[in-house]
Order: C-alpha cells, then structure tokens, then sequence
C-alpha cells in the first residue's frame, strides 16, 4: 500500500474531500494512514513537502469523532519521532498548540 501511494491519496482525500466525507471515512482513513506511517517507508513517504502531512493532521486534532482524534494523535507520534517532523511543527507553532490541547482535553489526550 505505501508503495502503491496511498499515504498520497490519503492525504489528497482528506485535504481535497473534507466537506464531503463520512464520518466512517474520516475514520478508516486516519486510522490506515496511521498505520501506514508507523512503517519506516511509510514515514519516509510522509517527508514529501508537497504532502502537507502535519498541516492536515493539525486540521484534524480537533475534530469531532474521538476515534479520527485517537488515530491523529497516533500518527503524530509517530511522526513527530523524526527530526524532520519536529522541525516542521516547530515552525507551524504546534508545539504550542499541542501544548493547549494537552492541558484542555479529555485525559486520555493528554500524553
């Protein structure tokens, strides 16, 4: 599946499609993109600039279906795990954003 794009579809549909999709979607789609970057091809994948990964993914971290929240966080840990990523997010404010999330969430958020 990472060979055959489908981080690049993933992220395409949840950039291009977010008005139009389900919530059962929303869900399978952030919980196979999940595992797909936890691979260490599928990270690489996810270093594409053009994909725009961590500014979809900040675009999700607070939606409404707590599983599509729980497959975001997942993959942000991940990513998150690569210099490249940090830096990015670095740069996108997240850390700060990540920070208000962590003391204004459900608990189970918080790490």
């Amino acid at each position: 599946m990472i060979e055959l794009d489908m981080i690049k579809w993933i992220i395409n549909t949840l950039k291009n499609e977010k008005d139009t999709l389900g919530e059962y979607s929303y869900e399978y789609a952030t919980a196979l993109f999940m595992n797909l970057s936890l691979r260490n091809m599928g990270k690489k994948k996810c270093e594409d600039p053009q994909l725009e990964v961590l500014k979809v993914f900040n675009d999700l971290l607070e939606h409404e279906n707590m599983q599509v929240r729980t497959f975001v966080n997942g993959t942000l840990y991940s990513l998150l795990s690569r210099p490249v990523f940090k830096e990015q997010a670095k740069s996108m404010g997240m850390d700060e954003i990540l920070s208000y999330l962590m003391e204004n969430s459900d608990e189970r958020y918080r790490k």
